[in-house]
């Protein structure tokens, strides 16, 4: 019993070793993809912040340009010089142009177109060490078959028009290295209200991209048709303007599907993590009820409607470096587990055998509640409550003995109780080793014993109390202690008796045999047990 006992902790020992471990490693599992979720919401919130900050620098740089060409119709000397070209207001107008240029450092041509599309005036900025160039009369250009002259002609008193961002054209070749600019006009009429000319002044948009780049590498600017304006790759750059079909659009088409659909958003898909934003750069100028004109769209906007002048800022991080920033802080909580495992599993030892002895103390107490301490036997108060499950239970016949230890007191008083101690311990050896494991052998206290032999007849009893007394007598043959010396009585009941009044019979039969035993040592005092 003791050992299916031990067997059966130890498998539940192991057990709760494993069940440990498996919660461990997957609490360590959910603790790490909960990290890696919020490593990837960071990154999501992170890439949005970086597109929003773009596009603020993005939309001032177009809407300074605006700003500009209304400041610069508006002006009197350009207006006197609508009026009255002379070269004292041609000089005037050259003279604002040239300063403009030289403090703002944006805006790579201010010109004054006539009707046919010849330049006026012009004035280039070169760089921050020159001055702003004075184009000469005689190095003025005809503008007439350029696409925005016959736009920038028909425009009403008060329109702008804003091309789309493209690269500068110089003599029908595109200038190198690029220069990325948005050519903005308006009409310039005199005093009578008659179109003279218009103004055009080139925003050069270079320096807006530049810093567009710098706040990522991860950024991508792409106009409405799906080209790049700015790519992680330069050699994408402004196809459109070449007549090449290398797009964002044509290389990733249901990304810009999904991209050019909506105006902001995130996309993650097999390659990786797309944030993209849309942006009005003339949207604050519409709000001020200006009659603005662009590519695609020439007719005069209501206050109310966004043009479709837009931009598409799209950042791109591929699906290696989004694993790669999903799992950083996953290794600290790996190394923490790794320290954690011994600690727990040598709290959880400790936890068994805390269990352990404290099931112990628990058998303990319970064997002593059931055992008489000096023998090992059943105590009394077990045997009385056997004696209560066996009287309704289907154990018959049954056979009850009592066994006596004679003369004990004698020997106490003669050679202590150490030695009556002893005698007491050799009859329960005895008992232990003649009736059988599943008899209940208890003490009842002082030299007396009862056994209960369930299932057993008095034909059977009879031969174990036979073989009970020659073990003794050979005990007694070999051993150099007192000899044992005992009185026995039993009784069988076939029915369901009471065993207590079994039991006394059996007490009544072993005080029988005891005074007879007197008696015959009386006659004969060399007589033995």
């Amino acid at each position: 019993m003791k050992v299916k006992t031990s067997l059966v902790n130890g498998l539940i020992n192991i057990l709760s070793y494993i069940i440990v471990i498996i919660l461990m490693l997957g609490g360590e599992l959910l603790l790490i993809r909960y990290q890696e979720k919020q490593n990837l919401e960071a990154l999501k919130y992170s890439e949005t912040n970086t597109i929003v900050r773009a596009g603020t620098g993005l939309s001032e740089g177009v809407t300074q340009g605006l700003l500009v060409i209304e400041f610069l119709s508006n002006d009197a000397r350009v207006i006197s010089y609508i009026d009255d070209p002379s070269n004292i207001n041609r000089l005037a107008v050259k003279q604002l142009f040239g300063n403009l240029s030289n403090v703002t450092a944006l805006y790579d041509q201010i010109r004054i177109l006539d009707m046919t599309g010849m330049e006026l005036i012009r004035v280039d900025y070169e760089d921050e060490y020159a001055s702003p160039l004075v184009v000469p009369d005689q190095d003025l250009q005809d503008k007439s078959n350029r696409s925005y002259f016959p736009i920038c002609r028909d425009l009403p008193e008060g329109g702008i028009y804003i091309s789309r961002l493209d690269l500068n054209v110089e003599k029908d070749q595109v200038e190198v290295p690029y220069k990325p600019v948005v050519r903005i006009c308006t009409p310039l009429t005199d005093s009578k209200g008659e179109k003279q000319g218009f103004l055009i002044v080139n925003f050069n948009a270079t320096q807006m991209l530049e810093q567009f780049s710098a706040s990522s590498n991860h950024l991508m600017l792409v106009n409405v048709d799906g080209y790049w304006l700015v790519s992680p790759e330069p050699q994408d750059e402004w196809a459109f303007v070449f007549g090449s079909d290398v797009s964002f659009k044509n290389r990733y088409p249901q990304e810009w599907s999904s991209i050019n659909s909506g105006e902001d958003g995130q996309i993650i898909d097999q390659m990786g993590l797309w944030t993209f934003s849309t942006i009005y750069p003339l949207e604050d100028i519409l709000l001020r009820n200006t009659q603005i004109w662009h590519e695609s769209y020439f007719k005069e906007i209501d206050v109310n409607e966004i043009p479709q002048y837009a931009w598409k800022i799209i950042s791109f991080i591929p699906e290696k470096e989004l694993k790669e920033a999903q799992k950083k802080n996953a290794l600290p909580v790996i190394i923490v587990s790794i320290f954690f495992y011994p600690i727990a599993l040598v709290g959880i030892w400790g936890i068994n055998q805390r269990r352990k002895i404290k099931n112990q103390e628990t058998e303990r107490i319970r064997y002593l509640a059931t055992h008489d301490g000096m023998t090992g036997l059943f105590n009394k108060a077990f045997l009385e409550a056997e004696l209560k499950r066996i009287n309704f239970g289907r154990a018959y016949p049954v056979s009850i003995v009592i066994i006596d230890a004679n003369n004990l007191k004698k020997i106490n008083d003669t050679y202590g109780h150490q030695e009556g101690d002893k005698i007491i311990c050799n009859i329960s050896d005895l008992i232990n080793q003649t009736f059988r494991k599943d008899d209940i052998l208890a003490r009842l206290g002082g030299d007396e014993f009862a056994l209960v032999l369930l299932a057993t007849d008095s034909n059977d009893c009879q031969e174990i109390i036979n073989r009970f007394r020659v073990n003794i007598e050979k005990f007694n043959a070999t051993s150099e202690s007192h000899p044992v010396d005992i009185a026995i009585g039993f009784t069988t009941t076939q029915d369901k008796e009471d065993l207590n009044v079994v039991m006394k019979r059996a007490d009544m039969a072993m005080y029988e045999e005891k005074k007879r035993l007197k008696e015959e040592r009386k006659e004969n005092p060399l007589r033995s047990n």
